[in-house]
């Protein structure tokens, strides 16, 4: 299949077809990844700096909970959400950092379109089997954790069976721990209060206090 000549993709796209959930662009360029280079390098890298300054935790915080990120794709500038930027930089996909897939950001938009319309109830997702989308909902899953996103909830993973539930979902929950920065988890999920009993579940948990709300949040599997 050829690439479209405009936007260089396989498949169909249009950034203009989902103006109604994007923000703004950057007014200064340089905030735009791969802004400078030519579209034949103009492709997702997993940057990670030496040294984690403060300058950079601001950034990763907006990203990763405000803002998400502009970037050139190929010829398309697209923008990447916050729960994408997440699964695409402190993610992991089969022990290996993820890439980014046009398929999965269409996902995504579709369902950020979908929590934004007051009529809708949720969303129903017919896929095929290894396509990645197991990984990318556990990843989903812990993004909504993160202190700035919920404070009280409980988010449950379901299967047909126990032993469905545990492998692959929890496996992946489980690997995914892993692999985030502990600097990220000291700042994201502080109040992370579940130790070394990660065999079923995962809770966050915090008093309130003069600068911080309460906390109570739960992660479980089951079977269906």
């Amino acid at each position: 299949m050829e690439c479209n000549k405009i936007t260089g993709f396989k498949i169909k796209f249009d950034i203009r077809d989902y103006v109604d959930i994007l923000p703004l662009p950057p007014d200064n360029a340089a905030e735009i990844i791969n802004f400078d280079l030519p579209p034949k390098e103009c492709v997702w890298k997993k940057v990670v700096p030496k040294e984690i300054t403060h300058e950079y935790i601001e950034q990763e915080m907006s990203r990763c909970l405000k803002t998400g990120v502009w970037i050139f794709i190929k010829m398309q500038m697209v923008w990447l959400p916050p729960s994408y930027y997440f699964f695409l930089q402190y993610g992991s996909a089969g022990g290996e950092p993820p890439k980014f897939r046009l398929k999965r950001l269409k996902h995504v938009y579709f369902k950020l379109r979908v929590r934004n319309n007051p009529k809708a109830i949720g969303t129903y997702t017919i896929k095929c089997r290894q396509d990645g989308e197991t990984t990318m909902a556990i990843h989903d899953a812990l993004w909504e954790c993160m202190d700035g996103n919920m404070d009280v909830g409980q988010i449950g993973i379901q299967s047909k069976t126990n032993d469905d539930a545990k492998s692959p979902c929890w496996l992946t929950m489980q690997g995914l721990w892993g692999v985030i920065p502990e600097w990220f988890k000291d700042i994201f999920f502080s109040d992370f209060a579940s130790k070394n009993a990660m065999e079923e579940q995962i809770k966050f948990k915090r008093d309130k206090t003069e600068e911080k709300s309460a906390r109570g949040i739960l992660i479980k599997y089951y079977p269906s």
